[in-house]
């Protein structure tokens, strides 16, 4: 039985647990210490109200009931998705803060717009194309007396964070255009405590609607312009690339390569008279078209899609856009059969590289060899210091880490130490590394850094043209500086190697949370179970005559 996301035991008790957005935490963390009945189920079994989460929630569901637990798991995501909700659109408040004085007139129309919408969402509800049942009163009668009782404690200690986190007054100050740089500033408080007192009047009328009063909502407001105006930021591909950036704090390198293919989708706007903020479902489906049109493959096209869809994705629910036009725009069908499957290097193919490296130097020599005994990342390799090649247990190996600000994982499941191979011993690795000198060296100091810093990205275009020019191993399957890694996976379920084990060689996440208690393999043990691979493995022996380093 496969068990819905959200849901992990320990021991025989169910377990709910979400990671927190990292822009959200601090947001989500003063949210769950607030009462507000709009974000929480009082009559839940089980609530995050109260949650001292910091990263992530981790809440016992008491059971052992896996029904009963799917239950509790859909009111939690519901509650985590609102609190996730309300707390983006708080944080687009940050953007461009207000540093004008506000009078008493400009504070008056924000609270009666904040007044106005209170009771014209009350209304809505009692004015339906059907009445209210009995049942449905009753329900809404408990609901104010839980708002009130919460909103009038808080009053009373000048507790302001109930109204910050409501939703019609993040709308409010949106539409008026006031945003905050400090939510707890002097300036933020005075409107704080202002929309609260407006909405204590609002529940004064709306506690009269319920004893049956008949009092209709006054007519909107001037739209809240009373506010001086900054300009409004223009929407650019760069103004949203930036805020997209703030909340989901991709790599660089991914904020750059999204950037360029929003960029190519302004310039297809642009030809048409428009700009990013006006574009419609129609010139996306029509870019698309285009794109195809132009002879660029499924996959490229499919990710000029995926990553416009999420920064426009992103872009919707923090108002900088009225609406996602690629929401309704498929990638295009990418029909991979098993002919199409990125494989590892057959031993021939592996035999003719290692070879070759032999005779060269550098990062040229022993990149290959590494990524074949080691099944390291080339990035991993490219980035490695003298230092991180170690001894421990009498056991040499490379410790594969991020501890320079130059160096960069995949994930946090990449960090690993695992032993070398008797064959680079042989070959002459240790050698190699003495020779660099300082502890401090890089391994391949040759390697110019591309302009995310990262030397794996102009060693990947030389080992490249060297497979596919030099060798002329030109299998589209064969990924030139990744299917020794394909291969090196192979070769150790072949060596009867225990895909945990493997795993933990490789860098490759479990999805079991036992995985994530203690402190994993000795160095020992895997240096004992890499030496499984030998030449009757599938290392092609040609390869394994020593001619130093």
């Amino acid at each position: 039985m496969r068990t819905m996301v959200g849901l992990v035991t320990r021991g025989k008790i169910y377990w709910y647990r979400r990671t927190i957005p990292k822009p959200l935490r601090e947001i989500a963390r003063q949210m769950l210490s607030t009462d507000d009945p709009s974000l929480f189920d009082f009559k839940a079994a089980v609530s995050l109200r109260g949650s001292k989460a910091s990263t992530e929630f981790w809440i016992s569901l008491s059971t052992a009931d896996y029904g009963k637990a799917k239950e509790m798991v859909r009111s939690l995501d519901a509650e985590a998705d609102r609190i996730f909700s309300r707390a983006r659109q708080r944080l687009a408040l940050h953007k461009a803060p207000l540093t004008i004085a506000i009078d008493d007139r400009a504070l008056e129309r924000l609270a009666t717009d904040f007044k106005y919408r209170k009771l014209a969402a009350d209304e809505a509800k009692r004015r339906g194309t059907s009445p209210m049942s009995r049942g449905e009163w009753q329900i809404l009668a408990a609901q104010l007396r839980e708002e009130e009782a919460a909103l009038r404690d808080a009053n009373a200690r000048g507790d302001n964070l109930y109204v910050h986190f409501d939703n019609d007054a993040i709308q409010a100050l949106a539409d008026a255009g006031v945003q905050l740089d400090d939510h707890f500033s002097s300036l933020a408080n005075r409107i704080y405590r202002s929309l609260t007192e407006a909405w204590l009047e609002a529940l004064e009328i709306v506690r009269a609607r319920h004893e049956g009063a008949s009092v209709r909502t006054p007519e909107r407001p001037l739209p809240p312009s009373a506010f001086p105006q900054h300009q409004k930021v223009q929407v650019t591909v760069a103004s949203l690339i930036e805020g997209w950036k703030l909340e989901k704090q991709p790599t660089e390198k991914t904020s750059y390569t999204f950037q360029r293919r929003l960029m190519k989708f302004e310039e297809f706007l642009k030809s048409r008279g428009l700009s990013v903020a006006t574009a419609t479902l129609d010139d996306a489906a029509d870019w698309k078209a285009e794109l195809l049109q132009s002879g660029k493959s499924m996959k490229t096209v499919a990710d000029f899609i995926a990553a416009s869809k999420a920064v426009y994705g992103w872009a919707m629910e923090n108002r900088r856009v009225a609406a996602n036009p690629f929401a309704l725009v498929k990638t295009p069908a990418q029909k991979k059969g098993r002919s199409d499957k990125r494989r590892g290097f057959s031993d021939d193919e592996t035999k003719a590289l290692l070879l070759d490296a032999r005779g060269r130097d550098g990062y040229r020599r022993w990149i290959p060899w590494l990524a074949a005994f080691t099944g390291a990342r080339l990035d991993e390799l490219c980035q490695l210091r003298a230092s991180d090649v170690r001894q421990a247990d009498e056991c040499h190996y490379i410790d594969i880490n991020d501890d320079h600000p130059d160096k960069h994982l995949k994930n946090q499941g990449s960090r690993r130490r695992v032993p070398l191979h008797p064959v680079l011993l042989q070959e002459g690795f240790l050698q190699f590394v003495a020779s660099c000198g300082s502890k401090d060296a890089h391994l391949f100091g040759e390697i110019t850094p591309d302009r995310f810093g990262r030397r794996g990205g102009n060693a990947t275009k030389v080992l490249s043209r060297w497979v596919r020019r030099d060798l002329e191993i030109t299998d589209p399957r064969i990924a030139p500086n990744h299917s020794l890694r394909h291969r090196f996976k192979d070769i150790c379920r072949n060596s009867g190697i225990s895909k945990e084990v493997s795993d933990a060689l490789t860098g490759h996440s479990s999805s079991d949370v036992g995985s994530s208690y203690g402190e994993g393999f000795s160095i020992s043990f895997l240096a004992k179970e890499i030496c499984k691979i030998s030449a009757e493995n599938g290392v092609p022996p040609a390869t394994l005559r020593s001619k130093g380093h």
